[in-house]
């Protein structure tokens, strides 16, 4: 459901949609998820040695400095539709 590089580029970490992690090259599985809900999005950390793991009804579980937020906890979009994706801002 999504990949994050890591910081130097010699690697990267898939997230499938149950919230596994698998790290490859220089960047290592720094945690997954095992929820109720798709995993839907993952994001770096600002930290470069983390990420974020956004999930459908719009939670977020950070690892490894990868910041985390129940601010939708079980809402979605508001009009009933699940949250499909997410991506980093600065």
């Amino acid at each position: 459901m999504g990949i994050v590089s890591s910081p130097t580029g010699n690697g990267y970490v898939l997230l499938a949609a149950d919230g596994a992690t698998y790290g490859f090259g220089d960047a290592p599985s720094a945690g997954s998820v095992k929820v109720n809900q798709n995993a839907v999005a993952i994001i770096p950390a600002p930290n470069g040695s983390g990420y974020s793991i956004i999930l459908s009804n719009g939670q977020v579980i950070g690892f490894n400095g990868g910041p985390s937020s129940s601010a939708l906890g079980s809402n979605t979009t508001g009009h009933g539709a699940p949250i499909v994706g997410g991506t980093a801002v600065s």
